[in-house]
């Protein structure tokens, strides 16, 4: 499971729990974080990780569509 975060709070994750890549599909996820499974078991904390997560993809501009009118 991961969840995505800016670069600053990514870094300091993987710092903290050192954590490895994000890999979907056989792809690195850029952004991703890989959740330890220490935090799975530890919801308190997760939830802090999950609020971080959804503020800065609050932040993020939508994808230009690639729909032709």
């Amino acid at each position: 499971m991961g969840i995505r975060l800016s670069k600053e709070d990514k870094a300091a994750f993987e710092a903290k729990y050192n954590s490895p890549p994000f890999i979907q599909h056989n792809a690195v996820m850029n952004g991703y974080v890989t959740i330890p499974q220490e935090l799975l078991e530890d919801t308190d904390k997760l939830f802090d990780y999950f609020e971080q997560s959804i503020g800065f993809i609050k932040s993020l501009n939508p994808k230009p569509t690639k729909k032709k009118k």
